[in-house]
């Protein structure tokens, strides 16, 4: 991009991708998909090695930075619920 960083021209790949797959809507960003996997990634982790792994991947520092508070949306019912489920 302009600023020299890599994000427009993914962004423009990753639409082009999903509208050759038929995967398009309209109004819905590169960004709706990069929280989406965060979440189901971060709900799927069971180390911390395997949410390092995760911060590594979507690029943000290690230790839950922006990663988790920006990008993960929370557990969803199911997993929440399992976690319930547990109290005695």
């Amino acid at each position: 991009g302009k600023d020299g960083r890599r994000g427009p021209r993914v962004t423009r790949w990753f639409t082009n991708y999903r509208e050759r797959i038929g995967l398009y809507r309209e109004d819905v960003a590169m960004h709706a998909f990069r929280h989406e996997a965060n979440t189901r990634l971060r709900n799927a982790a069971t180390t911390v090695q395997e949410i390092r792994h995760i911060d590594y991947l979507f690029g943000h520092s290690p230790g839950g930075g922006e990663g988790a508070m920006r990008y993960d949306k929370g557990p969803g019912l199911v997993a929440a619920g399992a976690t319930l489920a547990k109290l005695a």
